[in-house]
């Protein structure tokens, strides 16, 4: 009634012995999660953009044995494809491809450090060229093209 959520409605389901097993999410603006839960811990997670309100399409999570979020696999509008790596919840790795060609660049590669900022980017231009970025404290310090 007062929109107090960014959520529009949810509707959980459970298992026999009365264990959280899902959870449907709608979004005010359309987005739809569903998320998956085993043992009281989340499992997996997909969410959906039907309406476009985003510039991904998709994505899903997947989560440790200790409900921790391991990884994400993101589509984005234009055929971008971005596979996120986690431990303990930070960023470890991270690739993004270009299937269809939206860009000047085929791919790239990012590392990060222990704290989850950025510490390099390898990038792989449609012409072959490669670039690899470093960075310090999430900030770029230098760059090299070959």
């Amino acid at each position: 009634p007062n929109d107090a959520h960014a959520w529009a409605s949810y509707v959980d389901s459970f298992d026999a012995e009365g264990n959280h097993a899902t959870r449907t999410t709608t979004f005010d603006d359309g987005r739809i999660q569903q998320t998956s839960y085993q043992d009281g811990l989340r499992t997996g997670a997909a969410m959906t953009d039907p309406n476009d309100a985003h510039a991904w399409a998709s994505y899903v999570d997947s989560f440790d044995a200790e409900g921790k979020h391991a990884t994400r696999t993101t589509t984005f509008d234009d055929g971008r494809i971005q596979q996120t790596s986690y431990q303990d919840s930070l960023r470890t790795g991270a690739s993004m491809s270009d299937p269809n060609d939206a860009h000047a660049w085929a791919s790239y590669v990012d590392s990060f450090d222990a704290e989850g900022k950025h510490s390099a980017r390898t990038m792989t231009f449609d012409d072959g060229r490669i670039q690899e970025n470093s960075y310090q404290d999430g900030l770029r310090t230098g760059t090299s093209v070959q």
